[in-house]
Parts: C-alpha cells; structure tokens; sequence
C-alpha cells in the first residue's frame, strides 16, 4: 500500500512540474498570436503565484476536514481544466482568469504532498518527491516542442498537458477508497514539540524564521534561474547557446542533487543534510564571482544548484519534528505560503537593481542571500533544539 501511495504523490509532483515549464517555453509563440508584449507573460505568473500562496495558507484547514486524497482529486481536475481552458482561450486576460484556478490548485497540490510525506515517509522520500517536479519541469518544455512541431500551433501542446492532468485525475478519484485506509505513521519522531504557554511563542517565533527561510530561499532560487542568462550573455558575453546550457545545468543540478542528497539524508538528518547544501552553495557562489572563466561559471551554477537541492525538502520534512502535530500542518503551509510570496516579491526587486546597478550585482545578491540562508537556518535549530536528534530509518 505504502508503495502505491508513493507512484501517487510522485506523478502528482510530475504533473506539476509540467506546465510549470512549458508556460515560458510556447510564450513567445502565445504572444504572438494573442498580441501581447512580452513582459505581459509576468501578469500571468504573478496571478498563479499569489492564488498558489493563498491556497497554500488555507489548504491545510480544508485538508483536516476531507483528506489529502480528495484535494489532490480535485487539485488535479482543476488542474487539467485549466489547461484545457487555456487550449481554447481566444484572449490572453482569459488566460490570466485561468491562472486563477491553476494557482489555487497548485498550492493545495504542493502542501497535500508535503505534508503526507512528511507525515508518512523519511527525509529521503521528500527530496526524491521534490525531484519528480524536476523531471516534469524537464519533460513539459518536450512534450509542447514536439507538440508545436507536428501541428504548428502552440495550442497543441497545452492539449497535450491537459489530456495527461485529466487523465490522472480520473486515477486519483478511482483511487480514493484507497486513501481511506490511512498509512500509519512511518517517521517515528523522538521529540513532539508541545506548545504549552512559553513554547507556544518559541514555536510562532519559530514558525516566522522558517517564513522568512522560504521566502528567501524561493526568492534566490528563482533569482538566479530568471537572471543568470541576461548577465552571461549581456555582461559576460557567453553565446545564447552557451548561456542556455549553464541556465539548463542549474535546473538539472538541483533535480539531480534532491536525488543524491535522497539516498543519504534519511541516514544523517534533515539539518546535517541541509547544513552540507548551504556550505556547497557558498562554495559555488564564491566562485561566481570570477567573471573571466566559462568554466568557473558553470562549476560556480552546478555548485549553487547542487547546495539548493536539500533545502526545500528536507526543512518541509522536517516541520514534523520542529512543531507539534497541529501546528506542523499550520507550517507546511505557511513554508509553501512564504515561499510564493519570496518569488514574487524578489525576482522583480532584484531585476530592478540589475537594470539600474549593473549585471555583476548578481553574484553578489546571491552571496548575501545565501549567507541570510545560514543565519536563520542555525536561528531555526536553535529554536526548535530537539532532546536527540532524529534519523529516519527509511
């Protein structure tokens, strides 16, 4: 049974990580044809963003009344409604109404997962989950390219995506009875958090740190993958191809890492784990700042990439050992919560410094990130300090 759980909860993170992708490959194919400029497409992303951060923030509620089966079911109709909506839109603000649906039912996708797998499954399980999104962002920009190909339309390969959603949702409803049957407990924690009247404010002071760590953490994720392109090719004068391949070996490094750091960190924890991560990533955002060397950058990005692989995952699984079980549900969702509103928030901002500052603020916007990244990482551990250390056996 627990097996069949998994395959669910990871074709549920592929399948959100393919339309993910595929939106920035057909867009300027869709502008095109809709009439739109070209910073329009961030109307789009910002409406997904912030309905996802809200979903995420009243999900868990909805989650304790009717299950994580159900609002994956749903989650995912919506899902491949919305895609299908897109397929036939005639007008781009259409679409943005669309991004409506599909921002809400990614958030309640995003934090039912977390939070079961967290539940249910060790450290390695959750970064391995956070991988399969990995491969959807990688299979999508595929499946609308060959799509657009044989018909010559960009609307094809949204039909493509919304047939897969659909078709996976009609699994996840005929899978229902199945969630029914509950999975007992398969993370046995040595420390529950218990919020009496003083620990109560350590876990909200607790709960507002790990806010900001997945607002800074999204925010310098998706920085680094927005930007890094425009600086190699406009300041470091890398050719478009060579650019795209550094940009492609970011997102693969932190696919691949969130696999690597899967076969150990059940064995050595969450926070060791996430401690490696964040000293590989200042490695490599040290050496971004050589900016006369190919190769160093693309050490530099894979480093980086690799160092953010953990983080994610393993402090979202790790919201069960921090909080008592209320209120670890509470923070799963305001992680995914927090870690929408940081893309929306400092991408743009950090855009805005590059144009008026200069590309080489980069690397340093990154370095300083990263650096805030450990000091609240150590704020955190210290705060929610367990009795023994916990090491799943999964």
């Amino acid at each position: 049974m627990a097996t069949a759980f998994l395959v669910l909860l990871f074709i549920s993170y592929i399948t959100l990580g393919l339309p993910d992708s595929a939106w920035g490959t057909v867009w300027p194919f869709m502008r095109e044809s809709l009439g739109m400029p070209i910073a329009s497409a961030g109307i789009f992303t910002m409406v997904v963003t912030a309905c996802s951060a809200l979903s995420s923030a009243v999900m868990p509620k909805i989650s304790k009344k009717v299950g994580p089966g159900l609002i994956l079911a749903v989650c995912s109709l919506m899902t491949g409604l919305g895609i299908l909506g897109v397929y036939f839109a005639k007008s781009f603000y259409v679409i943005v109404a669309i991004g409506v649906l599909l921002g809400v039912a990614g958030g309640g996708v995003d934090v039912s997962v977390n939070d079961f797998v967290a539940d249910h499954y060790s450290s390695g399980v959750m970064n391995l989950t956070h991988a399969m999104w990995g491969v959807g962002a990688f299979v999508g920009p595929l499946i609308v390219t060959e799509a657009m190909n044989n018909s010559g339309s960009w609307r094809t390969g949204f039909l493509v995506l919304a047939i897969i959603q659909l078709v996976f949702s009609v699994v996840l409803f005929s899978s229902l009875p199945l969630w029914k049957k509950k999975l007992p407990p398969l993370v046995k924690h040595d420390v529950d958090y218990v919020p009496t009247a003083q620990s109560k404010k350590k876990a909200i002071l607790a709960l507002a740190v790990m806010a900001v760590l997945y607002f800074v953490y999204t925010g310098i994720e998706q920085i680094v993958g927005a930007w890094l392109n425009t600086l190699l090719i406009e300041k470091r004068m890398f050719t478009a191809t060579l650019g795209g391949a550094c940009v492609s070996c970011y997102y693969g490094s932190i696919m691949v890492g969130r696999i690597v750091f899967g076969l150990f960190s059940s064995k050595i924890g969450n926070r060791l784990t996430i401690y490696i991560g964040l000293a590989i990533a200042v490695v490599g955002a040290g050496l971004f700042f050589i900016t006369t060397s190919v190769p160093a950058t693309f050490v530099a990005i894979i480093m980086i990439g690799l160092g953010f692989a953990p983080f994610y995952p393993c402090n979202m699984h790790e919201a069960k050992m921090r909080f008592s079980a209320d209120m670890s549900k509470k923070a799963i969702g305001v992680q995914v919560c927090s870690a929408c509103f940081g893309i929306l928030a400092l991408s743009p901002s950090v855009g805005l410094i590059i144009q008026h500052v200069g590309h080489e603020t980069l690397p340093i916007v990154t370095m300083t990130l990263i650096l805030v990244l450990v000091v609240f990482t150590v704020a955190i551990n210290l705060l929610t300090k367990p009795k023994k250390q916990l090491i799943d056996q999964n």
